[in-house]
């Protein structure tokens, strides 16, 4: 789930944030990451929630997208889109299944903060362990100033420590007020990372 705000039940969260994300265009850094793609064979999209990345990856030459969330309604959204090139994965990204140098592109938005934490270390050296050499991360990762319950926080100097190993093609900060996934206005503090992988 993209943005797994701890707000009363599982559910209606959930709910509420399909319904307002559904059908929303793509995350603006993953736009500008395709710049930087130089194969479009396998894309794995962390947190597909309602398909807003997955769908666009597709239709920008992907040939086939991995799509992994922890929420089974993702299969119908699937389903829905009539799309045979994506391949759903009911998965948290802790227990996911990451397959060494397999991936062009990874794309992980709002979600990688909701790791549990003892496990963010050895989960997130697998996704970098499962993108090609060349290929590349686009992500985001919340700055001290977030209000999100239960999200992993990051001082700015941290990031450049993540991704050893990695060219970092662009990193920009946004902070400020504005409304989740849900329709909760909470305080953002957001890195948005483009980085290519240089070696194994």
């Amino acid at each position: 789930m993209e943005n797994n705000l701890d707000q009363g039940s599982k559910e209606g969260p959930y709910d509420k944030y399909y319904e307002n994300t559904k059908g929303e265009g793509p995350r603006e850094s993953l736009g500008i990451a395709l710049v930087y793609v130089s194969c479009k064979d396998i894309a794995l999209d962390l947190g597909a929630g309602a398909l807003r990345d997955t769908l666009y990856l597709i239709e920008n030459g992907f040939e086939r997208v991995v799509a992994v969330d922890e929420q089974e309604v993702v299969e119908d959204f699937v389903r829905e889109s009539g799309h045979d090139d994506i391949s759903v994965v009911i998965s948290r990204f802790e227990d996911f299944d990451y397959e060494p140098g397999t991936y062009d592109l990874v794309n992980a938005q709002y979600s990688l903060p909701f790791i549990t934490p003892d496990k963010f270390g050895s989960t997130l050296s697998k996704i970098k362990g499962s993108i090609k050499v060349g290929g590349i991360f686009v992500g985001t990762f919340f700055g001290p100033g977030t209000e999100v319950a239960g999200a992993i926080l990051h001082e700015q100097s941290e990031i450049d420590g993540l991704f050893d190993g990695f060219e970092i093609i662009a990193l920009h900060r946004k902070e400020g007020i504005g409304k989740s996934g849900i329709g909760i206005e909470v305080m953002w503090d957001v890195y948005h990372v483009i980085a290519r992988k240089l070696k194994l």
